[in-house]
């Protein structure tokens, strides 16, 4: 009858310091849970702010002046492709609608 206590008494002293282990467990689960869904979140706000950049360029229609001219960003880069296309260099292009060569290869490098 001893052994039998005795053995209860075992068993649920390991069973009391069980239950914080596997408390602890869910505990940590739960806030690693929690701070995923707050990185998440602020990843998903960082992605809306960008996606609102960029639609108001795309929406925003530039005018630019070329010398005496203006060109919207599309007709522009319409205008330096016909003249690349027509044998033109990168560095002529340039002079010519006075623009710099790194803005006559950004509209080349939107080449279709």
């Amino acid at each position: 009858m001893e052994w039998l206590i005795l053995s209860f008494l075992i068993i649920s002293t390991c069973l009391f310091a069980l239950s914080f282990l596997v408390t602890k467990k869910e505990t940590s689960a739960k806030e690693d849970v929690e701070q995923l869904s707050m990185t998440m979140m602020a990843e998903v706000y960082q992605l809306k702010k960008k996606l609102n950049v960029l639609e108001e360029e795309l929406l925003h229609e530039t005018t630019l002046q070329v010398g005496s001219t203006q060109f919207t960003s599309d007709q522009l880069q319409e205008e330096v492709i016909s003249w690349f296309r027509a044998g033109y260099s990168v560095e002529e292009i340039a002079t010519e609608m006075e623009l710099t060569p790194d803005e006559v290869r950004h509209f080349l490098a939107r080449l279709p």
